[in-house]
């Protein structure tokens, strides 16, 4: 008897389970399916990422190298690089562009590059961008106010202490002794 029921009992547990694989046998079979491409498709994206930013950082580096050589058509490179989906590679390129054009006193090509990549970017990015437009703009007499709204001094700042010390010189640089004496007293509270 007992045998028997143990018969009974797995004939219906198959039954049952028949039944039930036969009713969301679909689902199954795409919940199935699914669980497994997920992981695959999300390895294929970080492969081809990846690709992409090895093929970035390659162009940023030939362009590193051909400086010297050909600088025009490593600024061709960089000006392509800055379009790019890598911050990294944007902030490199950006800056050896400010470099290069510091350095030929194309200081107006400068500030526009500035300006068109200060825009939805990180915010140290952003923070680092308003402080070399301040440092290009020193020596153009460039307005109090401007130099306050780009550098926006806050309490807790990652670049709070040269910010400060460019403020602090532009009032040296413009006879603003009190207004310097105020900043230090500032900054020593």
């Amino acid at each position: 008897m007992n045998d028997l029921d143990l018969q009974i009992k797995d004939e219906l547990f198959k039954e049952k389970f028949l039944k039930i694989y036969n009713i969301y046998k679909k689902s199954i079979w795409i919940f199935s399916i699914v669980i497994t491409l997920l992981p695959i498709s999300f390895q294929i994206y970080f492969f081809f990422k990846t690709k992409e930013n090895e093929r970035l950082f390659s162009e940023y580096l030939k362009a590193e190298n051909i400086f010297e050589l050909n600088n025009k058509e490593s600024i061709k490179i960089l000006n392509d690089l800055i379009v790019s989906s890598n911050e990294t590679i944007i902030m490199l390129s950006v800056n050896k562009l400010l470099d290069y054009y510091y350095e030929n006193n194309e200081l107006s090509k400068a500030i526009s590059l500035i300006d068109s990549n200060s825009k939805n970017k990180s915010a140290i990015f952003t923070e680092l961008l308003n402080i070399k437009k301040v440092l290009f703009n020193y020596n153009n007499d460039i307005e109090e106010n401007e130099i306050l709204q780009l550098l926006s001094i806050k309490k807790k700042d990652l670049f709070k202490k040269i910010k400060t010390k460019i403020l602090h010189d532009y009032y040296i640089k413009n006879n603003k002794f009190e207004k310097a004496k105020q900043l230090e007293k500032n900054i020593n509270e």
